[in-house]
């Protein structure tokens, strides 16, 4: 699924829009900079994004793919609200998407 979002949300492989903490440590450790990371979850209530014609829901999908008007493309859409389903549950009738934020900081060797 993530390779189906990468081509999606960003046809050019060169383009940075749709870039995975994977591909930044891959390209971290192919040059030798050292860096740490960390991770945080966060469930994001996600319930709008379900609801045919509901603006949050069309801004809220735009915001987490990061991609303007991701919400108007039919194809764009279906493809993010699986993504979403397959990674989300169901607590007291609302669907929460579980986000996990990768922060990666990079060392810089000062000579």
């Amino acid at each position: 699924m993530e390779y189906k979002l990468r081509e999606m949300f960003s046809p050019d492989e060169s383009s940075t829009s749709f870039c995975t903490p994977d591909d930044v440590k891959q390209w971290l450790d192919s040059t030798g900079i050292s860096y740490v990371t960390s991770e945080d979850e966060t469930n994001v209530n996600v319930t709008e994004c379900f609801k045919e014609g509901s603006e949050e829901g069309m801004m809220l999908l735009d915001f987490l793919t990061q991609t303007p008007d991701a919400s108007c493309d039919p194809e764009m859409r279906a493809t993010a609200l699986e993504y979403i389903r397959r990674n989300s549950s169901v607590v007291d009738g609302k669907i929460l998407f579980k986000s996990v934020t990768e922060v990666i900081v990079a060392s810089k060797i000062c000579a």
